[in-house]
């Protein structure tokens, strides 16, 4: 009988040998492993953003089990890569939208549960884009799988983050560098006063004079009271 194959194991395999052609003999080896290659997609396509960071994750509370073996655990990263993983992602799955992050980190929080330790750790480093320690990169699983992930986005061309320009650097050598002044008010700094606005005296309205009504009793008296006119 086959034995089951984890994907942890498999990655494992990889670090194991030196060369790339041996790294790619092993990649085609488990090709058809139903979830290899989600899980090859999900960790190195340059288009996958996860919703999720490896720091909010990384200390994540959740039923540890103490699962002694993968044969023991309830679930795998095989059967979540076919399901539901996706969802924690920016990539659409017949047509559905990815979940929002509060659902993705309780469903993360349920799978780790499920999960043998060894796939936990190996799916915190999918998340960060990078199986540690076993010499696979993204050029790499394009030799072994041409058509498995997306096409590279190039980089544009530039300084690199923080660099100084030239002109910068001139004026710091004549004047030299500037000392950075603390954001905020100084300690003991009062608020300035807005000059107070002075509001108009509202006028007030008089009221329209009320007109007496005249009570039923009062106009049945004036009615039967007898004409004295001309007698």
């Amino acid at each position: 009988m086959k034995r089951t194959v984890y994907f942890p194991e498999i990655f494992e395999m990889i670090g194991n040998v030196e060369t790339e052609e041996e790294k790619i003999a092993i990649l085609h080896r488990f090709y058809q492993e139903k979830g290899f290659c989600d899980i090859l997609f999900l960790c190195y396509d340059p288009r996958v953003e996860w919703i999720v960071t490896r720091e909010e994750i990384e200390n994540l509370r959740y039923d540890d089990m103490d699962i002694a073996d993968y044969d023991l655990a309830p679930s795998t990263l095989f059967l979540e890569a076919r399901r539901r993983l996706y969802n924690c992602t920016n990539i659409r799955q017949g047509g559905k939208p990815p979940l929002q992050k509060n659902k993705v980190i309780k469903y993360i929080a349920r799978m780790f549960s499920s999960l043998y330790y060894k796939e936990v750790e190996l799916f915190k480093q999918m998340v960060d884009g990078d199986i540690q320690d076993i010499g696979l990169n993204e050029d790499l699983v394009r030799k072994a799988f041409p058509g498995l992930l997306s096409p590279a986005i190039p980089r544009k061309p530039g300084r690199p983050s923080g660099a100084k320009n030239k002109a910068t650097i001139e004026k710091e050598e004549k004047y030299g560098i500037p000392e950075k002044r603390p954001a905020g008010r100084p300690v003991g700094a009062k608020n300035k006063k807005k000059p107070a606005v002075k509001k108009k005296a509202a006028t007030k309205r008089k009221a329209p004079a009320k007109t007496p009504v005249k009570k039923v009793e009062d106009v049945e008296k004036v009615a039967d009271k007898p004409d004295t006119d001309g007698v």
